[in-house]
């Protein structure tokens, strides 16, 4: 069995030197990096930002760390083609095809970061008002047909998320373990497996024990009461069956984040968050 490996992340605690030093701090050495004020990763001009993978590449160095990314969602055009778009309202949309993730892809491969790329499989309805003329089938087999013509180095870590209707201004696929079917189990020619996320699985009215057949690949560890994302500190009893997070975490071959918010928790309170999880997996 592989040695658990706990990881942070940058969003929600300060720039990528400051987040760095917190996770250190709590004998935590590696980072998922979402895309931040200090860190864009993609331009407004859908180019890769060398210079963001520069900066990555050596603090990586400096502070004895890996980085691993979390990028864009996918989602359909009304035409049809896929895409990928950026989930941060206060950016300019930014739209990514198949070539941009394969230039990402090669950024992380010439600058050394942990080469995992989280995204969530496609989204098929309303996002921020907008109309998708396509159903959860079309969605799927979309997504089947993307990610067959993606030729990568690094692994994909494809994410699970709630039922549409917890959250119906934000519905993608990956809600039941049957999405993951047919991209998982040996259809598609990528290094790739499942992103279980804690917090999402409290919100499907499925069993989440059915994720378990896939091969996990990272974890987002958070809790929520049920009812949307929140991003608490993830217990015992916030985290859905505790079990299943138990066993998920074992057999997880790559790193599970703790994907806190910003709650106004203490140093002191992640630290004995972190402390709690170290401890109920041994």
């Amino acid at each position: 069995m592989n040695r658990v490996v706990f990881a942070g992340q940058n969003k929600y605690f300060g720039t990528v030197e400051e987040a760095t030093e917190f996770w250190l701090s709590l004998g935590i050495n590696h980072i998922m990096i979402k895309q931040e004020e200090d860190i864009r990763l993609i331009g407004n001009d859908n180019k890769v930002i060398i210079s963001d993978f520069i900066k990555l590449s050596k603090l990586q160095r400096e502070y004895g760390v890996k980085y691993h990314l979390h990028i864009y969602d996918l989602r359909f055009n009304d035409d049809g083609t896929s895409s990928f778009e950026d989930a941060q309202p206060r950016m300019d949309k930014i739209l990514i095809d198949c070539d941009h993730l394969v230039q990402l892809d090669k950024m992380i491969e010439e600058f050394d970061l942990y080469p995992l790329i989280t995204i969530h499989l496609a989204r098929f309805g309303k996002w921020l008002g907008h109309d998708l003329e396509i159903d959860e089938k079309e969605a799927l087999e979309k997504n089947i047909e993307f990610l067959q013509n993606l030729k990568l180095h690094s692994k994909l870590s494809l994410e699970t998320m709630h039922d549409p209707d917890r959250n119906p201004g934000h519905v993608l696929l990956g809600y039941k373990a049957e999405h993951f079917e047919n991209v998982l189990n040996g259809k598609i020619d990528l290094d790739q497996g499942l992103c279980f996320d804690t917090g999402y699985s409290k919100m499907i009215d499925g069993y989440s024990g059915d994720f378990l057949e896939f091969n996990i690949n990272s974890m987002h560890l958070e809790g929520t009461d049920g009812t949307k994302d929140q991003h608490f500190l993830p217990t015992k009893d916030n985290v859905g069956d505790f079990e299943v997070v138990r066993k998920a975490i074992k057999k997880c071959e790559g790193p599970v984040v703790f994907e806190i918010g910003d709650h106004n928790y203490s140093r002191e309170e992640i630290g004995e968050c972190v402390e709690f999880w170290r401890e109920t997996i041994n």
